[in-house]
C-alpha cells in the first residue's frame, strides 16, 4: 500500500518549539546528537509503517516527544512498528558506541525511555498490544498496572531525588514528564491510532 507523502502532514506545536530551544540552552553540545536520534527514531516507526502498508495520516511534534498518527487498529502486527523506533536506536548505539559515542549514548538512553511500560511510549504501546493478545481483557489491566507503577515510582524516586538526594530540579521534572503521558483511561488505548 503506498503512502501519501506522510511528512507532508508534519505539524510542530508551540511547547514543541520551547521544548527544543530549553534542551539546545541546556543540553549545549547534547542537543544536536540527541535531537538527530529521535528524528531516526520517527523514521524507524515510519519505515516499518510503510513496510507493513499501514497508512500515516501525519506526524505531531509536541513538548512531550513526537506523535505518529496512522490508521492502527490494536493488531500484534502493529507490534513490529512500534517496536521499529527503539530498534534503530538500539543499532545506531551499538554502532556508534566507539565511532561517536556521544550519539550512542543518546540512542541508548531513548532506547531505554522509550521502552518503559508508559502509555505514550514505545514500550506502553508494545505492552497494550501484546499483553491483551496474550491474556484478554486482563492483559489491558496488567499494561495498565505497569503503566501505573513505573509513572509512580517516577514521581516517588523524583520526590526523593530532589528533596532528600538533593539532585536539584531534574528528577521532579523527568517525573512530571512521564505525568503529562499518563491517560486516564489506560485499559481502553489498545487501538489508539499513535504511535
Amino acid at each position: 500500500m503506498r503512502l501519501r507523502a506522510p511528512l507532508s502532514r508534519v505539524r510542530a506545536t508551540p511547547g514543541f518549539r520551547v521544548a527544543v530551544c530549553v534542551l539546545i540552552c541546556l543540553g549545549g553540545r547534547l542537543a544536536p546528537p540527541f535531537l538527530l536520534a529521535a528524528a531516526l527514531h520517527e523514521l524507524g516507526h515510519l519505515a516499518a509503517l510503510r513496510l507493513l502498508g499501514i497508512p500515516v495520516r501525519g506526524l505531531e511534534l509536541t513538548a512531550s516527544g513526537a506523535v505518529l498518527r496512522a490508521e492502527l487498529r490494536g493488531t500484534l502486527r502493529e507490534t513490529w512498528a512500534v517496536l521499529a523506533g527503539p530498534a534503530v536506536n538500539l543499532a545506531l548505539a551499538l554502532c556508534f558506541r566507539r565511532l561517536w559515542p556521544v550519539f550512542a549514548l543518546c540512542n541508548a538512553i531513548q532506547l531505554a525511555a522509550n521502552l518503559l511500560p508508559v502509555p505514550g511510549l514505545d514500550g506502553g504501546r508494545a505492552c497494550a498490544l501484546i499483553l491483551p493478545a496474550l491474556l484478554g481483557r486482563a492483559g489491558a489491566w496488567v499494561c495498565a498496572g505497569l503503566g501505573w507503577a513505573v509513572i509512580l515510582g517516577a514521581v516517588c524516586f523524583g520526590v526523593y531525588g530532589t528533596c532528600c538526594l538533593r539532585l536539584g530540579l531534574l528528577p521532579v521534572l523527568a517525573a512530571g514528564f512521564f505525568l503529562l503521558r499518563l491517560p486516564w483511561d489506560l485499559p481502553n488505548r489498545a487501538g489508539a491510532d499513535i504511535i
